[in-house]
């Protein structure tokens, strides 16, 4: 057993539920467009047919959605405890092991492939662990995900019909629209209306 394998591989013990943080993270990155109006603007013509489209900046609706953002903050929550737990269980295992390595030379064979024996069960524990907490991360950020989309839905639905709109587009730091006009922004109204939802739910309850 060498020092650096342990520590590698401590090292990449983390990577599966940071690399589910920081999939998380990529939905709160906040507004990336200036002030805007919240109805469409006028139709556009190409190639003789009139179009009339809008977009909804979903790095914006996602912080200001009071409801995606309380369900976002238990979740944060819920992963710097499980990082917490498994900092802990890796220092418990990174003990062990240089305990073992210090008693090597004084433990006979069978004591020593006994011990190198629990030492890899624990090993084994803490993989299954991160394996299973990464999982249940990802699933609870799935269904959140999930959540925003049918409550989103809901609202583009409305307004879609509302003004007569043929093209509705999704714009944040990782969509293929890179710019857009501000007047044909209408994230405010959709928050405002995801919002007042949540209200009046939290009302009948």
């Amino acid at each position: 057993m060498k020092n650096n394998l342990v520590y590698i591989w401590l090292g990449i013990l983390s990577l599966a539920i940071l690399g589910v943080f920081l999939k998380m993270n990529q939905n709160s990155i906040g507004d990336s467009t200036t002030s805007r109006s919240s109805a469409p603007a006028e139709n556009i013509i190409s190639d003789g047919v009139n179009y009339k489209i809008a977009f909804v900046n979903t790095d914006s609706l996602v912080s200001k959605y009071e409801y995606h953002k309380g369900l976002r903050e238990k979740l944060e929550t819920k992963f710097r405890s499980m990082e917490r737990e498994l900092e802990r269980r890796s220092k418990v295992f990174q003990e062990n092991y240089q305990i073992l390595e210090q008693e090597a030379a004084r433990l006979s064979d069978a004591e020593l492939q006994m011990a190198q024996a629990e030492l890899m069960q624990k090993q084994q524990e803490l993989i299954a662990y991160r394996d299973q907490q990464a999982e249940s991360l990802s699933s609870e950020e799935a269904e959140l995900t999930k959540l925003l989309l049918q409550d989103l839905d809901s609202v583009l639905v409305n307004i879609q019909a509302e003004q007569n709109l043929d093209f509705i587009f999704s714009m944040n730091a990782a969509s293929f629209l890179l710019k857009a006009n501000n007047a044909y922004d209408i994230t405010p109204s959709i928050v405002n209306r995801l919002n007042a939802a949540h209200e009046k739910r939290k009302a009948k309850q």
